[in-house]
């Protein structure tokens, strides 16, 4: 797995995800994307990398609508505090790496103790969940859960949103290191 540039948190992926770098896109099979205004000034290329048969990871997105290849997503803010949990669908539970409590309660070495690992989910038509959550509001738009991460093909590629907290979780949790490969490795 590679990654074409780097930015503070593409940093920690590469470090705690087993990432190898490389500026030259030719080479890539995955790139990171953590500032939404680089894959608009790159759009076409990176959706054309993407059709080829690339992998677009977006990482934390701020709240907001954002048109990603031929798709739109809306984030938003968790309500009621930010969320120490979310939920795996089945089809993660069924590759046996992660289990049903797995992403609960991790710990932040940073801070010394458990922090939050979500603070935006969001909603997506069309895009497959991979982990889910809920708003806490009893019922909303979506009472079925909002995606905290979840993947949408557009040609041979995948276009993967994440808003779970995995950059600087991955050495203290090894369920944020397992996440992490299961969402790089969908075929």
């Amino acid at each position: 797995v590679s990654q074409s540039r780097y930015s503070r948190r593409g940093k920690i992926f590469a470090e705690e995800g087993g990432l190898i770098p490389t500026s030259n896109i030719n080479e890539v099979k995955l790139v990171i994307v953590d500032d939404f205004e680089q894959y608009k000034a790159r759009k076409s290329e990176l959706d054309a990398f993407v059709s080829a048969g690339g992998k677009l990871f977006f990482n934390a997105l701020p709240p907001g609508v954002f048109s990603i290849g031929n798709s739109s997503i809306t984030v938003q803010p968790t309500i009621m505090g930010k969320y120490f949990f979310a939920n795996p669908v089945s089809s993660v539970l069924l590759q046996g790496n992660i289990s049903q409590k797995d992403i609960f309660m991790w710990y932040d070495k940073r801070k010394g103790y458990i922090q939050p690992l979500l603070d935006h989910v969001f909603s997506a038509n069309g895009w497959t969940p991979h982990v889910t959550t809920g708003l806490c509001n009893f019922g909303g738009d979506y009472p079925y859960g909002y995606l905290a991460a979840a993947s949408y093909r557009m040609g041979k590629g995948l276009f993967i949103v994440n808003s779970i907290q995995l950059a600087g979780m991955m050495k203290e949790n090894p369920p944020a290191y397992k996440l992490f490969q299961s969402l790089v490795s969908l075929k």
